[in-house]
């Protein structure tokens, strides 16, 4: 085949492929690490064929020197982040995702450190969180909800669902 038949072989099939309806409706990620070259993980993901139905993942860890691992999970309903949701409590590589506004001991420590930080060197554990996959939230001024009545965040959340991961350095590739 000649370059151009090539190509237009390649975009037919592209095309095919993106309209067939058992493609609309699924999605696959493959997962990396530039320090871990012989790990990986797959999240395969179908979507429901609504808003109100059932959303499925299915997640396989390769990274673990023991072997693979396969969980699932799901979630349904309307009008929310599905995914995240359903991938809420996997592990992948030892790192347990989270839905939205997800809070754990780390999320809990960093709140903590920030309060106890002087102004100077909040930015520092602002930097911390990110690098962890954490960040802050709800900004009260005149102390909102705090007893002291001092200005600050209220809340410190791990980045939820496959965010989290990007934040920890790993690479998402979405292939479908």
């Amino acid at each position: 085949m000649t370059t151009n038949a090539t190509n237009n072989a390649t975009n037919n099939a592209f095309r095919k492929m993106e309209e067939h309806a058992a493609f609309k409706r699924c999605a696959s990620f493959t997962i990396t690490h530039p320090k871990k070259p012989d790990g990986y993980a797959v999240v395969n993901v179908a979507y429901p064929a609504d808003g109100a139905g059932r959303l499925r993942v299915f997640v396989i860890d390769a990274f673990s020197p023991e072997g693979r691992t396969a969980t699932e999970g799901s979630a349904g309903g309307y009008g929310y982040d599905k995914l995240a949701a359903a991938l809420s409590g996997m592990t992948i590589d030892g790192h347990t995702l989270a839905n939205h506004s997800g809070q754990d001991d780390t999320s809990a420590r960093l709140l903590k450190a920030w309060h106890k930080a002087s102004a100077d060197k909040r930015a520092a554990v602002e930097k911390r969180a990110s690098k962890l996959g954490y960040f802050f939230t709800n900004w009260s001024a005149g102390g909102g909800f705090r007893p002291t009545g001092a200005d600050g965040w209220q809340s410190c959340y791990k980045t939820s669902g496959l965010d989290y991961l990007c934040a920890l350095g790993y690479r998402i590739i979405q292939g479908i």
